[in-house]
């Protein structure tokens, strides 16, 4: 199964990448430097998106290999970091990449699963046409099978047990929570909503295009991490449905928003415009034990062009509007457009 994972950004991964420079004192052997930098070296030149300016590239290129000479014994761990960093700013991926050091990974818990189910906001809102459900998917960092199943588990368990739930007849998706982590837990859970028609695409540096709300993979996935027999959800399978967007909406969060405005025709976004880090990253494992967030891919509609920078809702939010008149107008849309809200 193809997977391209958007992982920890905006705010948590700001204070992360502080906390990064935790794991880079010390030496590394030369075999280690060397086969460091190669990998590096490999990766970005055979999966990442180009840089901005060759030149620029070509310049923090021999920098790097200059640290890691075939005569040393040992090198800099903080030079060869700082200098794999400075590589990877010069790519066209809105410095979307990094290089995390295996302590800085093991010092940022992130949005685990148990963190991520207290977040979890699902309610009913009324509105002259019927009533709408609600659901805020917090973020989760987590990837493991573990967290991913507690996450998708938790999140459809509240919904299932949200006392309206019934008497709802259209759904909104709040996103303002999705500051980025791991796109598909959520997207697991919101999986009736996704159909074969879906126009969202990945547009790989490498390769053609491919879907990112690919049934197939999210099937396989809910299989996995999905203990109710019935996903509470599929009540709103056909039906339009409206999405939140917010400031703090950012790499995987983006990823979702993208997802479900795929659904093209069906899907109408709201709020404000998003942080802006719409690439996809996908995470290499490196000889020093470091980790390799490297963007890989952008993302498009069908085959437009790809899109870059924030994404801006269908109907912006009013100058100092509050998100509950947002959320308040998102559902009076879903609410108008659901054929369920009809019978």
């Amino acid at each position: 199964m193809k997977r391209i994972v958007a992982l920890a950004l905006a705010a948590a991964l700001l204070s992360a990448g502080a906390r990064a420079q935790n794991g880079d004192a010390g030496q590394i052997d030369g075999a280690t430097a060397r086969a460091l930098v190669q990998k590096v070296l490999e990766l970005v030149e055979s999966k990442a998106v180009p840089p901005l300016d060759q030149a620029d590239y070509d310049v923090a290129r021999k920098r790097l290999l200059a640290l890691a000479p075939a005569d040393a014994s040992s090198v800099e761990r903080p030079a060869v970091y700082a200098a794999i960093r400075k590589l990877l700013n010069t790519l066209d991926s809105d410095r979307h990449s990094f290089f995390w050091s295996d302590q800085a990974i093991n010092d940022y818990k992130g949005y685990g699963a148990s963190v991520a189910a207290k977040l979890v906001t699902v309610k009913t809102i009324e509105t002259p046409t019927g009533r709408a459900l609600l659901i805020l998917p917090p973020p989760i960092t987590d990837g493991t099978p573990e967290a991913v199943t507690a996450y998708v588990d938790t999140l459809l368990q509240q919904v299932a047990s949200e006392p309206g739930l019934a008497e709802t007849c259209a759904l909104v998706v709040d996103l303002t929570m999705q500051t980025g982590g791991n796109a598909w837990p959520p997207m697991v859970a919101l999986a009736p909503l996704f159909t074969v028609e879906n126009q969202a695409r990945f547009v790989p540096a490498h390769g053609e295009r491919w879907p990112l709300a690919n049934l197939q993979s999210i099937a396989h996935l809910a299989q996995k991490s999905v203990k109710a027999r019935t996903n509470p959800l599929e009540k709103f399978r056909g039906q339009d449905f409206a999405v939140i967007l917010g400031s703090d909406t950012a790499s995987a969060g983006e990823m979702v928003a993208i997802a479900l405005r795929g659904e093209t025709g069906r899907s109408r976004s709201f709020g404000l415009a998003t942080a802006g880090k719409t690439t996809a990253n996908n995470v290499f494992d490196t000889p020093d034990h470091g980790h390799l967030v490297l963007t890989t891919a952008l993302y498009a509609y069908g085959q437009q062009p790809p899109l870059r920078g924030k994404l801006v809702p269908d109907e912006p939010a009013f100058g100092g509007e509050s998100l509950a008149s947002v959320r308040a107008r998102a559902a009076a849309w879903a609410t108008a457009r659901a054929t369920a809200c009809r019978r």
